[in-house]
């Protein structure tokens, strides 16, 4: 199952209607740029035992403040204390 210290990232891109799209083919090079960038940047994140959101209110915030991720205009929301979501302008 699921571990309550884990966070799962959905990637969704924005289309120019403004609806939203899973991203499907490149979900895995978003992930891995994300991937990336926490582990090059190093800094802990909180642990979460009791699943309260704070590691997914951290992790998101950890993205937000990636230059490159920025200049990309990625944004993230959570929408659960295990989910965070990545959001990407449309290819």
């Amino acid at each position: 199952g699921k571990l309550k210290t884990a966070v799962t990232v959905r990637v969704e891109s924005v289309q120019p209607d403004g609806s939203r799209k899973v991203v499907s083919h490149f979900n895995k090079h978003y992930k891995g740029l994300v991937a990336r960038e926490l582990a090059l940047t190093g800094g802990h994140l909180p642990a979460d035992p009791q699943g309260t959101g704070e590691l997914a209110e951290a992790f998101a915030h950890r993205i937000g403040e990636v230059e490159a991720f920025v200049e990309a205009n990625f944004r993230t929301e959570v929408h659960n204390p295990g989910e965070v979501t990545l959001i990407v302008p449309a290819e």
